[in-house]
């Protein structure tokens, strides 16, 4: 009995040794398992500015193992349109003002006939850009490309979770952002104001007009369109049908990222003032 005593200890011993050994081989403890990158609730929006010339849509796809691979794997894609129907009708679901995404035109895009990503040995994960055209696109639709993971050819499991991937289109430029202000009638009273500048074009921001409703269902009457100058002078416009009318001195300063606005609307003369919120500090 002693002897086996004695034997047990040893093994408990080594064992412990080797658990506390950093240097220990212990091999591959699960699974190799490939999933998109940032797929973990299905839609992944990225911005995208108007009049970049180098505007690409990236996919990544991961391989989760406890050891890098030590061999090349191939990961064929799709676009996958019932996955962007599965992720409209669950929003829909959780949210009834939720905004459905509509697929992204195809000639907005390059895609490779059968698309790939390839992990090399040793890396973790691999890439796809997609090189894509977006000056000219409607700002006021949710575009959106759908990819699924297919095969692989080295035969891992795909986590069924995170197989697929709807990669939201959201544009932008210099101005676009949550600005904070006051807009003031010329006989009447100062009100503070939030408005939300979204890019319509590399240098036009639409935004709702003096004291009137911030929503999207009356885009034709409470918005007026900024087009904003090389040389900082902004001129303004309706959005559709919206009583404004244009008055002198409207300007962007580009340090403060702020707005001053004169403008007329309902028969009444605005000045507003409004400033970026995420506008870095200047120290007077």
């Amino acid at each position: 009995m002693k002897k086996v005593y004695t034997y047990l200890a040893g093994v408990i011993a080594m064992l412990l040794a080797a658990s506390c050994n950093g240097d220990v081989d212990f091999g591959e403890q699960y699974k190799k398992t490939l999933y998109f990158v940032d797929s973990k609730n299905l839609l992944h929006a990225v911005d995208y500015a108007y009049g970049a010339e180098d505007n690409k849509l990236l996919f990544s796809v991961y391989c989760a193992s406890s050891q890098p691979i030590d061999r090349e794997v191939n990961v064929l894609l799709a676009v996958d349109v019932r996955a962007l129907d599965s992720l409209n009708t669950q929003r829909r679901l959780e949210n009834p003002l939720y905004e459905d995404k509509v697929l992204l035109p195809s000639f907005r895009y390059e895609l490779p006939a059968a698309p790939t990503i390839t992990i090399r040995p040793g890396a973790r994960y691999g890439t796809l850009e997609l090189p894509v055209t977006l000056d000219g696109i409607d700002a006021d639709v949710a575009y959106a490309l759908p990819l699924t993971i297919v095969s692989n050819d080295a035969g891992y499991d795909v986590n069924p979770a995170l197989r697929s991937i709807v990669h939201e289109i959201v544009m932008i430029n210099e101005y676009t952002g949550d600005y904070s202000g006051s807009s003031a009638e010329e006989a009447g009273s100062i009100r503070p104001v939030l408005p939300t500048m979204k890019a319509i074009s590399a240098n036009q921001v639409r935004v709702v007009v003096h004291d009137m409703e911030d929503n999207a269902d009356y885009l034709a009457t409470n918005y007026m369109l900024l087009t904003i100058h090389p040389n900082s002078t902004v001129s303004i416009t309706p959005w559709e049908s919206a009583d404004v009318q244009e008055l002198p001195g409207s300007f962007y300063d580009r340090v403060l990222q702020s707005f001053e606005l004169h403008y007329r609307a309902a028969g009444k003369v605005i000045t507003e003032k409004i400033t970026n919120i995420d506008a870095p500090k200047i120290e007077q």
